[in-house]
Formats: structure tokens, sequence, C-alpha cells
């Protein structure tokens, strides 16, 4: 008997390791699957989220390459304050845009069986991306749900940029403008201050937009003016900050990123969310790569062409959105892994032949507010407004 007690103990030893980093591995996919539904709107398995970090730490480390061959973090003439302004701060708004861009695709079209695929380009009759069996119940519901999750992003990053734009400048364009207590007299408006009242402003009308589209969606609209605003705002202002870069290559780029987004916003304002999800990806990458080091290293230490520096700009741009979108695509869409898909679909397939039950199961996959917003919506609550 002693040796058996001995045993036993032995064996609950072993066990609580094993039993700690199950507790472990649970509390960190369940993190990941919360932290994963707030950003994206839908629920989807730990792993697609593990893989989904692992892609986005890729895209950094291959950045941080080119900026360690460019000469950007290993340049003292360069210094550590222009990587913080000018890398990180085209890295941190391009990363915003092109996440929320490749999160679209998700909600580019409900998948139906038969339906089309949800990048697929369909004529003007049919919305992008669906079928005549796909239902427009559902459809709908998407882009409530969409809309929705676009207006808390736009709202919080925008915020969280605000933050950044004023805390590491000092006060930045607030303080310039004198709108803090004590600040008295700003800078004169230098280059860096132009930049920062430009940089600050912007963020505020992501805000506003944020709160555009949430109001939008309250009142029954479902529409794309919320992210037309912003994106149009942004193409005027990189129309006169092109004027005021260094050289050819910082110019044309900074210039081509307010086309892009130009572009990308009359997309998603008319409803074709596939395409402005490509465009604005190509947008937010141009701008990553218009940032000082990287034009200057282009046009000096490389010696290439400001026109073949775009269009390389483009290629990786093109080749990084189909690579996301053909790794995560069985997975794109509310409800794909959370076992609602039992008929054999992907993404939010509605494969019930009755329109009016569409949108109450797309809800259930969304889960939360946008799933009850999906339901009403799908009843007929909302209108689209494109």
């Amino acid at each position: 008997m002693p040796d058996a007690g001995a045993g036993a103990a032995k064996s609950s030893k072993k066990a609580l390791p094993v039993t700690a980093l199950a507790c472990a591995s649970s509390a960190l996919e369940g993190a990941l699957r919360a932290s994963g539904r707030w950003l994206c709107g839908f629920r989807a398995s730990g792993w697609r989220w593990c893989a989904a970090l692992c892609v986005g730490a890729a895209f950094l480390a291959s950045l941080s390459g080119v900026w360690s061959a460019a000469g950007c973090l290993r340049n003292a003439a360069y210094g550590a304050d222009r990587v913080v302004h000018q890398e990180l701060g085209h890295l941190a708004p391009g990363g915003f845009v092109l996440g929320v861009a490749v999160l679209s695709a998700a909600y580019a079209a409900p998948a139906a069986r038969g339906a089309a695929s949800a990048l697929a380009c369909s004529s003007p009759a049919r919305p992008l991306g669906t079928s005549r069996t796909s239902s427009p119940q559902a459809l709908r519901a998407l882009r409530a749900a969409l809309q929705a999750q676009e207006s808390r992003l736009m709202s919080a990053l925008g915020l969280t940029f605000l933050l950044i734009f004023t805390v590491g400048e000092g006060g930045g364009a607030l303080r310039d403008l004198g709108l803090l207590p004590g600040a008295g007299g700003g800078r004169s408006l230098d280059m860096r201050s132009m930049k920062d009242q430009q940089h600050t402003f912007q963020a505020l009308l992501w805000v506003a937009s944020g709160a555009l589209g949430r109001v939008l969606l309250r009142r029954g609209l479902v529409c794309g003016v919320h992210m037309l605003v912003p994106y149009a705002a942004t193409a005027f202002m990189m129309a006169v900050h092109s004027q005021h870069q260094s050289g050819e290559h910082a110019a044309l780029a900074h210039a081509a990123h307010g086309a892009l987004m130009l572009a990308a916003g009359l997309l998603r304002f008319s409803g074709a969310v596939a395409a402005y999800s490509l465009v604005a990806s190509m947008a937010a990458v141009t701008f990553i790569a218009s940032s000082q080091c990287l034009t200057t290293a282009a046009a000096q230490a490389w010696r290439m062409d400001a026109v073949g520096y775009l269009l390389l700009v483009q290629c990786v741009a093109v080749g990084l959105w189909v690579a996301a979108v053909w790794l995560f695509e069985p997975a794109l869409g509310p409800g794909a892994d959370d076992g609602a898909n039992e008929g054999g679909g992907s993404g939010v397939g509605v494969e019930d032949p009755k329109e009016e039950r569409a949108g109450e199961r797309l809800g259930k996959r969304l889960g939360g507010e946008e799933g009850a917003r999906a339901r009403a919506v799908a009843g007929g609550g909302a209108q689209e407004a494109v």
C-alpha cells in the first residue's frame, strides 16, 4: 500500500506540469480569440490568430531587413529621431490602413453553395463577389457588420494616433496652436510643425469618421461614406504633402499614395469591397515605402528610377495581399471556425433557402452587438445607400 501511495504521488506530480501547460494554452487561446474578436468582429480558432500574428511578425521582420539594408538603423547621420518620425511614422498609419484593408476582404460577400469567389469581380448587375444564389439579406448584414467594425477601428486607432502625436511631440500641433494650458506660443510653422498639424487633424478626422459610420448605421444606412471621407481627405493632403518631399522618389510615392487612397475610398463607397481591399492595401504599402530613408536609398544606393521603384512597391503590395488572402481565404468570414458552418461552405455561407433566416444565421456567427445589428439589418431594418 505505501508503494501504491508513493506511485500515485509521483504520477500526480508529473501531471501538474501537463495540467499547467494545458491551462496556459487554453488561456492564451482564449485571449487570442477575445482580442481577435474585438479587432476583426468575428470568432475564429486560436491557431488562426497565431498564424495571423506570425504573418504580421514576418512582414515586420522583412521590413526591418530592408531598413537595415538601406542603412536606416545603423546610419549615425540619420539618427534615431528620424527613424521614429520617418520610418515608424510611416509604418504605423500605413500598417493600420493595411490591416483594415485586408480585414475587409473577409466581409466582401457571403459565400454560398455555387457562389462566385468572394474575391471575384462580377458584373455590375450583381454585387461584387456574389452569385444569383447569394442572399441579399446576408449581403446587407455583412455590409452592416463591416461598417460597424470599420467604425470601431477608425475611432480607436484615431484616438491612439492622436495620443501618440500629442505626447510624443510634447504637445505637437495642440501646443503650436496654443490649445494646451500654459502652452503660450508654439514653434514657428516649419516643416515639422506643418506635418504635426496634418497628422494630428488627420487622426481627429479618423475619429470623426468612425463616429459617422456608427451614426449612419444606427439610422439604418449601410454605406461606405465613412471611409470615403477620410480617404478623400488623405488624398487631398498628399496632393500638397508631396511637394514638400526631398526627392523625386518620395514625392512620387506620396502622390501615388494619395491617388490610391482616393480610388480606394470611391471603391468602398460603391460597395466593391474586394477591389477596395486590394487598392487600399496598395495605398498602405506605398505609404510605408515613401519614407525618407527608403526613398533616399532607392535613389542613391540602389540607383533605382523613381517610376521603377514605385512599380516594384506595387508588385510587393499586390503579392502581400494575394498571399494574405490565399493563406486565410478558407477562414475569411465571420463564423468560419466556430462550428456554425455545418453545410460545408466557407466564410459566412448562408445555405438556408429561406432568405428571412439569413440574418439570423449570420447574427449567431458574429455574436454581440454586430450580430444583433446584422439580424436587424437582414430583416429589412437598413437600406443600401451606395
